[in-house]
């Protein structure tokens, strides 16, 4: 290893020691669930107030702690906020009542709940058996530049990581989805970390498969390898410095000596000086335990983050889960089905507008068979993108693909995610113009629209500063307050998760020690409108 190669690595430790704590992750233009904690949940008294057109003003917050949050909410407005928060099913499953002081302590303040119904459970999870590194890269793997944390689907000034969807590489196949990580350059890296327990007593070897997108001018030089850390030493395990050669390279990686340990494996792109690197990818990595592959469930451990977001296996027994909880909670009136099914990242392994359509006619029955009076809402649909390769439908054609999967009489709300790069102004608008002519030509005009999460993050890669979040949080009430057909909008979050330079921890309008960001003083005046 040269000195290079070991300084991006002790760095990479440091960011990956630092991080192993955080319960959330981020990609670019969205947002990840965040599992929540097993204590001290209370749900706040909160009561609505509105914006200065029709729609009224909501908080998402999934974690609340009433002895830091419930002052914040006190600052924000004597009067109660609409929370939205999420009913995860791994949850329920381990206890039916594992909500119910929440629920009860809501009801008691008179605090309208829209709940989210998600995600699959462990055991029911369509998520592949066999364990692979590049169907765990968004969640498990903590990924860095020579620059500190890099993360997932962003591109920093070093460096970038992300899934290419049905890509040919250099051998001519045409694969699903690799995992690229490029250095921005070629003197720099990208890095992603993992945590594995390794099995005692049996033979465990790693292998990957590696090498470059397809390109005409076989462009592509650069060092695959994976390492691990024990205390301050790297130790190489598999290296392979490969050229664009027409043909991908295999790395083996013998575990055995590390068995019986949780180790902290490397997985590596690294740049040649004075080569162009190309766009260098993992097509694949698994672990085989005595030759066999080694499960998915036993590489996750705990980590559901990389499980649940599979759709269900059974819909009718996800249907049953949303029937339960309207029967359980006749107060909670409003049911949203999913979050982001339109992103690859929420329904894996890529979009299926129709499976998901399915899903939501089932559970559509199942609520309204429980509570005939409940709203039930066509999951938060994210803007999207224009790549049409499964990884992020544009939301007006996610819509479409619906209709025609004979979607119109399941739903009574259609949400909306509005997050984007560009002024809001720029594409908001047109976004919803959009959307709602969509609605319309199927006889859905007279639905409303409920903006379920909007947010800016004020630390981070790329991120708004704080007097910008502010300004942002002004631009989306006075866009979305004119618009008669938004019902409703709701700010992720309430306050910042952590210090961290992940964006997915700053979304807040309160930093974590709860003194108030532009954006809290903003949303004040709003509400007091």
């Amino acid at each position: 290893m040269n000195g290079r190669e070991e300084k991006g690595l002790l760095l990479a430790k440091a960011t990956y020691n630092k991080n192993t704590t955080k319960d959330s992750s981020s990609v670019s233009g969205m947002k990840y669930f965040r599992a929540p904690g097993r204590t001290g949940w209370l749900v706040c008294a909160v009561a609505i107030a509105h914006l200065a057109g029709a729609a009224t003003i909501g908080i998402n917050h999934y974690e609340f702690d009433p002895a830091q949050d419930g002052p914040l909410l006190s600052q924000l407005s004597p009067a109660p906020v609409p929370l939205r928060m999420t009913f995860y099913r791994h949850d329920v499953a381990g206890a039916e009542d594992y909500f119910d002081s929440q629920v009860a302590a809501a009801t008691e303040a008179g605090v309208p709940i829209l709940g989210v119904l998600g995600y699959s459970t462990p055991s029911d999870s369509s998520m592949p058996s066999d364990f692979d590194f590049t169907e765990i890269s968004p969640f498990n793997v903590s990924w860095h530049t020579a620059d500190g944390s890099l993360c997932w689907g962003s591109e920093g000034e070093s460096g970038s990581v992300r899934y290419l969807w049905h890509t040919k590489l250099e051998d001519g196949d045409a694969f699903p989805r690799v995992v690229e990580a490029r250095p921005a350059s070629d003197i720099n890296f990208v890095h992603g970390t993992v945590a594995l327990a390794i099995p005692p007593g049996h033979s465990v070897v790693l292998w990957a498969q590696v090498g470059f997108v397809q390109s005409p001018k076989w462009t592509g030089h650069a060092v695959f390898s994976v390492t691990y850390a024990n205390g301050d030493d790297f130790h190489t395990l598999a290296r392979l410095e490969k050229r664009y050669d027409g043909a991908l390279g295999i790395l083996t990686a013998d575990l055995t000596g590390l068995a019986g340990t949780t180790a902290t494996l490397f997985l590596n792109v690294d740049a040649v000086p004075g080569r162009a690197t190309g766009s260098p990818v993992w097509q694949a990595a698994g672990i085989l335990v005595d030759g066999a592959p080694m499960s998915m469930t036993q590489a996750v451990g705990g980590n559901l983050q990389s499980v649940i977001n599979y759709p269900p296996q059974d819909f009718g027994a996800f249907a049953a889960y949303a029937g339960n909880l309207a029967r359980r909670y006749p107060q909670i009136r409003e049911w949203e089905v999913w979050n982001e099914p339109n992103l690859a990242f929420f329904w894996r392994p890529s979009v299926n507008a129709a499976a998901y359509c399915d899903l939501l006619g089932k559970v559509y029955q199942a609520v309204k068979a429980a509570n005939p009076d409940a709203l039930v809402v066509l999951g938060g649909l994210s803007p999207g993108s224009g790549d049409q390769t499964g990884h992020a439908l544009p939301a007006v054609d996610f819509l479409k693909q619906i209709y025609q999967a004979g979607g119109e009489p399941f739903f009574d709300v259609l949400g909306f995610h509005a997050y984007g790069v560009d002024p809001l102004q720029d594409w908001l608008p047109a976004a919803l113009q959009a959307i709602r002519q969509v609605m319309e030509a199927n006889g859905d005009g007279f639905k409303p629209v409920w903006i379920t999460e909007t947010g800016w993050y004020s630390s981070g890669n790329g991120s708004a500063t704080e007097a910008e979040q502010a300004e942002c949080l002004r631009q989306a009430l006075a866009i979305l307050g004119a618009v008669a057909y938004v019902e409703r909008v709701y700010w992720y979050t309430l306050r910042d998760s952590g210090d961290s330079g992940d964006p997915e921890q700053n979304y807040g309008l309160f930093h974590a020690d709860g003194s108030p960001k532009p954006a809290a003083v903003a949303l004040t005046a709003a509400l007091q409108e």
